[in-house]
């Protein structure tokens, strides 16, 4: 997969699982969807939030290297909407950012009209107490990663440690 990526990127900002950023971009290692909560009736995609536990130890609320490189999802800043962080110290400090941030973009899709993300009063209140509940609940247990294994000294055996 690595050797497909058009931007590979080559700096220390990984998942706490290992993973590697690819195109540029790390995957949350956790994410809630309300459509898959509560259907795709009145909600598309956008209606999402997710954390990234990186191997530093902090969390982010954005995926994108850029941003956790600066610590901004704006990171040219203009004085109107100078860039908010990304990246926190705890899972809970990250998770309760993300959750105030889903819930404002519920806010706002109240008032949208036109759009196939308009969202219903009672929509707009029954993704923002799941996105709440979401918020109180303790995390789950990272599972440790693998030790590296031993050589053999054994051409087979020793191929994927030579790939690590």
């Amino acid at each position: 997969m690595r050797e497909r990526d058009p931007f590979p990127f080559d700096g220390p900002i990984t998942r706490a699982d290992g993973v590697r950023p690819f195109n540029g971009y790390l995957w949350p290692t956790e994410s809630w969807w309300a459509y898959h909560e509560f259907g795709h009736n009145g909600f598309s995609g956008r209606f999402h939030f997710g954390i990234v536990a990186l191997a530093d130890g902090r969390w982010a609320t954005a995926g994108f290297v850029w941003q956790i490189e600066t610590n901004s999802d704006n990171p040219h800043g203009t004085m109107s909407r100078p860039g908010r962080p990304v990246v926190f110290k705890t899972r809970d400090h990250a998770l309760r950012i993300a959750v105030a941030r889903f819930i404002r973009l519920c806010r706002w899709a109240r008032r949208w009209t036109g759009t196939p993300d308009h969202l219903t009063e009672a929509n707009c209140q029954r993704t923002v107490n799941w996105a709440l509940a979401i918020a109180k609940r303790p995390g789950a247990a990272l599972m440790p990663l693998p030790l590296p294994r031993a050589r053999t000294g054994l051409p087979l055996f020793d191929m994927e440690a030579d790939q690590r």
